[in-house]
């Protein structure tokens, strides 16, 4: 069925989802998804920090695991029906551990189809990608940017989300479902998409607003974005916070960020739409992520926890290309941008990187 009205929404201003993405120690994901106070599953009946109160059009999780010595792989869960009734996932969040998780409850934009196959998270190959907000002129843009998928990314886009065709995009610059690159990569490719679609909207003539909230993650990195372009309104509110460990401790009410003993590494992330507890609820402070920016978290043990400024004024795409980190990859990217007969088309070649690349 689909989503017809948002009463509660600012005028001309998309419904906003929520989600979560956490990367560290091995934790029961009930202790993210279902016990804190404020919860993704929580969330989804009553936010906070939207003026969309309810998440009701469907939920999703996208998690990794690993055998011995193995790379991380990734399997996804999603309903369409409310978190907040879904006995499943509860069911799911009392038995899955896992050192990497996001999970996601949406607020269909208005006309939307409510199914599966437009529940977040999306996966290909080894990246697993959610977003929360729109882009503008999605309608006007759909084919062109189908049309701009490279041939093995087109049937993987099984769904008519704006998100999933960002994700698509995504993949089609990258160029390789599996192959290994470091988080400046992927964030620099990301940018790369987020140009890409500004520069395709210019071509178009169209005017309006995107809210670019993505989660990015290949089991063992990861990269958010808070984004909004156009006026000067705040994006989607997205928060962080650090620790040597998490966990939720019923007994006391208190999601607790162990900061460990001196010299202890800081070796878990979380990143949210909402704090899961308030400041009095959480052993340690959230961090709100900078309105404009990239939050970047490595592999590398400690992991490096950086935030990038996007300088939205100078997101142009050959910028963004030229930046792309190609040497040594394999990778190849031609890219030429113009009106065509059926509008403007964004084109590739590529070749994907070998198997054993290192980035």
């Amino acid at each position: 069925y689909q989503r017809r009205v948002h009463g509660d929404c600012k005028k001309n201003q998309p419904p906003m989802c929520r989600w979560l993405m956490y990367l560290g120690d091995p934790i029961l994901v009930s202790h993210l998804l279902t016990l804190p106070k404020n919860s993704l599953v929580n969330q989804s009946l009553n936010c906070n920090y939207s003026e969309i109160k309810v998440n009701g059009d469907g939920f999703g999780m996208g998690w990794y695991t690993s055998a011995e010595g193995e790379r991380p792989r990734a399997f996804l869960y999603k309903n369409t029906c409310p978190a907040w009734n879904d006995e499943n996932l509860r069911e799911l969040s009392h038995c899955v551990v896992t050192r990497c998780v996001m999970a996601h409850v949406r607020a269909a934009s208005p006309m939307s189809l409510i199914s599966r196959s437009n529940c977040h998270p999306f996966r290909m190959g080894r990246y697993v990608f959610m977003h929360n907000g729109d882009v503008a002129g999605f309608s006007q843009l759909r084919r062109t940017m189908q049309e701009s998928l490279l041939d093995w990314v087109y049937p993987q886009v099984q769904g008519a989300t704006d998100s999933e065709m960002v994700f698509g995009l995504f993949m089609s610059i990258l160029g390789s479902p599996d192959g290994e690159h470091n988080v400046q990569f992927l964030a620099q490719t990301l940018r790369t998409t987020m140009a890409a679609i500004i520069a395709l909207q210019k071509l178009a003539r169209i005017e309006g607003d995107n809210y670019f909230n993505f989660a990015l993650t290949d089991g063992t990195k990861f990269v958010a974005v808070r984004c909004h372009t156009g006026s000067d309104e705040d994006p989607p509110s997205l928060f962080w916070n650090a620790g040597s460990s998490m966990r939720y401790d019923e007994s006391r009410e208190m999601f607790l960020v162990a900061e460990g003993r001196p010299g202890d590494a800081v070796d878990t992330v979380l990143c949210s739409s909402e704090p899961l507890a308030s400041p009095e609820g959480t052993t340690h402070a959230w961090n709100e992520v900078p309105k404009n920016s990239m939050l970047l978290v490595s592999e590398s043990y400690p992991p490096t926890i950086q935030t990038q400024l996007l300088e939205l004024e100078k997101l142009d795409l050959d910028r963004e290309i030229a930046l792309l980190p190609t040497r040594g990859k394999g990778l190849v990217l031609r890219h030429a941008i113009g009106p065509q007969p059926t509008g403007p088309v964004l084109h590739h070649a590529c070749v994907a990187p070998p198997a054993t690349s290192a980035p």
